[in-house]
C-alpha cells in the first residue's frame, strides 16, 4: 500500500514512521467502534496492547499446540477472527479498520452458507457506526450498547471459528 506513495518520491521512513506515529495523534481510548473500551472504560493504552498480545499469542499457541490442519475455510475463518479480536481489542480503533474483516465474512458466508445470523449481526454493528460518520446519526448511549452487542457475538464467533479449528485434526 506505500509502493503509490514511494513511486511520487515519499522517503520509505516517512511513511513507516507514520504508522507507527497515528496511534499517538488520538489521546481516546475508543474511536467511533464498538469495542471493549466503551464498556469498561479502561484508559491504558499499555494494558489494552498486552491484553491483545496474550490473546493473539494464545490462539497461536492454541493452533500449535492442537496441531490444527488448516485447509482454506480454517484460514478464511481465523484470519477475520484475528481483523475481529484485534479491532475488539486494540486502542484508538477507527470502524474502518475492520473493513478488511466484514468483507471477508460476506465472502465466507457466500462460500461456506455457515452462520448466517452471527455474520449478519456482525456486519450490521459496524454498518450503525459507519452511518454515525456519514450521517452523524449516533447518540451517546448507542456505541456502548453495539460494544455490548459485538461482544456476545465474538463470544459466539471465537467459539465457532475454535470449534471448527478442531475438525478433522486426527487425520
Amino acid at each position: 500500500m506505500s509502493i503509490p506513495a514511494m513511486i511520487f518520491g515519499c522517503p520509505f521512513s516517512r511513511i513507516v514512521k507514520a504508522y507507527f506515529a497515528q496511534p499517538s495523534t488520538y489521546q481516546s481510548q475508543v474511536l467511533n467502534f464498538p469495542n471493549l473500551y466503551n464498556m469498561l472504560k479502561i484508559e491504558s493504552k499499555g494494558f489494552a496492547i498486552g491484553l491483545t498480545l496474550f490473546i493473539c499469542a494464545f490462539a497461536l499457541f492454541y493452533c500449535l499446540y492442537k496441531k490444527v490442519k488448516f485447509n482454506d475455510k480454517k484460514i478464511m475463518l481465523l484470519g477475520i477472527w484475528f481483523i475481529a479480536i484485534l479491532t475488539f481489542l486494540l486502542p484508538s480503533m477507527h470502524e474502518r479498520y475492520a473493513y478488511v474483516g466484514e468483507i471477508l465474512m460476506a465472502l465466507y458466508f457466500i462460500i461456506y452458507r455457515e452462520k448466517p445470523k452471527m455474520l449478519l449481526f456482525m456486519l450490521i454493528v459496524p454498518l450503525i457506526t459507519y452511518s454515525s460518520f456519514l450521517y452523524g446519526t449516533i447518540d451517546s448511549w448507542t456505541i456502548p450498547v453495539l460494544s455490548f452487542i459485538y461482544t456476545i457475538i465474538l463470544f459466539d464467533f471465537t467459539k465457532y471459528t475454535f470449534d471448527e479449528l478442531k475438525i478433522n485434526n486426527k487425520n
